[in-house]
């Protein structure tokens, strides 16, 4: 071995690598004091060297690992620390956004974000208040615009009961009356003139008595929209010789709260009526569709039509009831008309949660 690595003077140092039987080991021979005080040799096995590199590498490898472990588990703390009152924040925004004003954040700090957070729930205060004082006002303008409609009907009902009653029983003693004359007096004279009285008084009577039908028709409180609708149009198609249809998809054997079916033939007779009147139309339709949220009227003529554009003034007073009476209901009438075009009318009514109530209620009965 000390002839298998010599080193001069003027050399520094000098490596060697040598095959032994503990393995290969690099053995470095470096001159003392220039080779006066002899020569110092250090040998280094390479598997030693490869187990202690290894060793340092594995522990430096375990250190990073955790080091990393902690940090990443420190950061996703910390993130969730930090972003759990934004994403609170995010996921309440989308609960109001969606009408629940009743949620509220939880103040997590004296800092930015729970300022913000204090921000968010004063703002979701605000809109549940203005919710239930919209709510209210819409419960209110509910009943005020029943009363409405219902003190109308009544004094309806009460001006066809007059006419049926007072009115149709005196025209009816007078009838009685007349005949009672002619059966006096055989004069032909008398008697033509007595045939003509009552001629025209029966006229008057059976005006009288659609007068009355028309004002509060019977069949509308007692069988619904439905049949009150049929009957109504059956009058029409006679007195005025128009060929119309009707259609009533979703009504056949359904009740509408009676506000609405109130509403919806009193619509329906206007628009009729202006058709018979002013259209000089030779067809015309009405469709009553009622849907899960909303009953819809359309009422369509082949008529003259007209410009909807010059709409002003009292000079279209049936349109602008139906107008009146659809927003009453929260409800709006499109019109589509052109001159020579026909006219067709869309009125869109929707049902709220009391309507629905009060048609199951008379689904069921």
């Amino acid at each position: 071995m000390r002839d298998a690595n010599t080193v001069t003077a003027q050399e520094h140092h000098r490596s060697v690598l040598l095959a032994t039987n503990e393995g290969d080991i690099w053995d470095t021979a470096v001159p003392m004091f220039d080779g006066r005080a002899g020569i110092a040799r250090v040998g280094l096995s390479l598997a030693a060297r490869e187990q202690t590199v290894a060793a340092v590498t594995g522990q430096l490898l375990i250190t990073t690992i955790m080091a990393a472990a902690i940090g990443i588990t420190a950061a996703a703390f910390l993130t969730w620390l930090l972003t759990r009152p934004i994403l609170q924040l995010v996921a309440l925004t989308k609960a109001v956004a969606l009408g629940d004003f009743s949620q509220r954040a939880q103040r997590w700090a004296n800092d930015e974000i729970g300022q913000l957070t204090d921000a968010f729930n004063a703002m979701s205060e605000a809109l549940a208040q203005a919710e239930r004082e919209r709510a209210e006002r819409e419960h209110l303008r509910a009943q005020y615009v029943t009363q409405i409609i219902t003190a109308q009907e009544e004094e309806r009902k009460r001006i066809a009961r007059e006419l049926h009653d007072s009115t149709g029983q005196a025209l009816t003693s007078l009838l009685v009356g007349l005949r009672s004359l002619a059966d006096r007096h055989r004069s032909p004279e008398i008697t033509q003139q007595v045939d003509d009285l009552r001629s025209i008084v029966g006229q008057i009577l059976n005006d009288l008595h659609a007068l009355a039908r028309q004002l509060r028709p019977s069949v509308l409180d007692d069988l619904g929209l439905a049949a009150a609708l049929q009957r109504y149009v059956a009058e029409c198609r006679t007195r005025s010789g128009l060929i119309i249809d009707l259609a009533l998809p979703g009504l056949d054997d359904f009740r509408l709260d009676p506000v609405v079916e109130t509403a919806l033939y009193r619509i329906v007779q206007e628009g009729l009526t202006n058709v018979i009147r002013h259209a000089n139309a030779t067809t015309a339709s009405v469709v009553i569709e009622r849907r899960a949220d909303r009953v819809r009227a359309i009422i369509e003529d082949d008529g003259c039509g007209f410009d909807p554009n010059a709409l002003h003034g009292d000079g279209h007073l049936g349109l602008n009831g139906i107008r009146e009476r659809a927003a009453l209901l929260n409800g709006q009438l499109i019109i589509e008309s052109a001159p020579g075009g026909g006219t067709t009318l869309y009125v869109a009514i929707p049902l709220t949660t009391r309507h629905e109530e009060c048609y199951e209620q008379h689904s069921l009965g």
